[in-house]
């Protein structure tokens, strides 16, 4: 069931056209100075359109406003203050993990039975040698430019300051949402998860991306990333990036709260971006289960994307959306939905 916000999207995707006559103003009269054929709109005495958003998805409510019934995804008191780890996610009856459970031993429960796994406990004793019985205490022990294809860095519960620079195909796993936590990393980097090269989608599961002073994720020109169970919070300037044509950001079970301002410029803080440039198209978000709170300026940011040519792929498909309380240019997300293909299912 789509709801209101695509019916935004209905009159926001062309372009603008003004009619203007040859002295230069609007034209507002009839060819040929007749008096023309009156309109017929059965539904104008009514005062607005008979638009239908109902019946609503399984696990929302109607809402009746003063002209249209609208589907919210949340209990008339809103969404659950959730404790750490969790996220009350459209639809649902209340708040839940993120991603899997905690498990009652360091790494995660379920881990995969072929392939190479690389562990990492924090502070873990000096000189390990990334096997479960000898991991590494720290992410810049692991040598990321040889964790490709098929290979997987297991996370232990624990806080871990750094980055994760990963190959096309690989992918880390932390123990839970909630007990495994990267940081970042003080320096001039420009995102906690990145992915050198095109290839196979990289994985992130199961971890925390908390009080990083870069953005939470980038996803460049022709690169894929996959999401699941990832909480970012409180990083800088973005949660989320997919910049340039092909660049695919798949999200499952993520939850994006509290970004922050760039530190020392003040730009205000967005949830999905699709970066900076207009040389280049916006990446293909493909998301379900997503939340997006507590930010200071933009929820689903569109305003950058240049105009659609050849070749240039741009595409959002978010489902079991909701982005709210945002602090600062609620204006610019409506603007934003004006160009590109969007889809939005069962989107607030």
């Amino acid at each position: 069931m789509v709801v209101a916000v695509f019916a935004l999207v209905a009159f926001a995707c062309g372009d603008d056209v003004d009619v203007v006559t040859d002295s230069g103003s609007t034209d507002t009269g009839t060819d040929g100075g007749g008096t023309g054929t009156p309109i017929d709109i059965p539904w104008l005495a009514a005062g607005a359109p008979p638009v239908g958003l109902t019946p609503c998805p399984d696990g929302w409510r109607e809402v009746t406003g003063a002209y249209v019934t609208e589907c919210d995804p949340y209990p008339e008191a809103g969404p659950e203050a959730c404790g750490p780890g969790e996220a009350h996610f459209p639809g649902e009856p209340g708040c839940r993990a993120v991603g899997a459970a905690c498990p009652s031993g360091d790494y995660a429960t379920v881990l995969p039975s072929t392939g190479e796994i690389i562990y990492v406990k924090a502070g873990a004793d000096p000189g390990g040698e990334g096997s479960r019985s000898s991991p590494y205490g720290s992410l810049s022990e692991v040598s990321w430019l040889t964790v490709t294809a098929g290979t997987t860095v297991a996370l232990a519960k624990g806080t871990y300051a750094g980055t994760l620079p990963l190959q096309p195909g690989a992918q880390v796993i932390g123990a839970c949402a909630r007990d495994t936590i990267v940081t970042g990393v003080d320096a001039p980097v420009l995102a906690v998860v990145t992915v050198n090269r095109s290839g196979a989608p990289a994985v992130v599961r199961n971890l925390s991306i908390a009080d990083a002073p870069q953005i939470g994720a980038v996803v460049r020109v022709g690169r894929e990333l996959t999401l699941e169970g990832v909480i970012i919070e409180r990083s800088r300037i973005a949660g989320l990036v997919a910049g340039g044509s092909g660049a695919v950001l798949t999200l499952d079970d993520v939850v994006v709260r509290g970004v922050r301002p760039e530190a020392g410029t003040g730009a205000l803080g967005r949830t999905l971006s699709p970066g900076r440039s207009r040389s280049v198209g916006c990446g293909d978000y493909r998301a379900s289960r997503f939340r997006a709170h507590d930010r200071l300026a933009f929820g689903v940011r569109f305003l950058d994307m240049p105009r659609r040519g050849a070749g240039v792929r741009r595409r959002c498909h978010l489902r079991d959306h909701a982005s709210r309380e945002v602090s600062h240019s609620e204006r610019g997300d409506l603007r934003g939905l004006r160009g590109p293909p969007r889809h939005f299912r069962r989107s607030r």
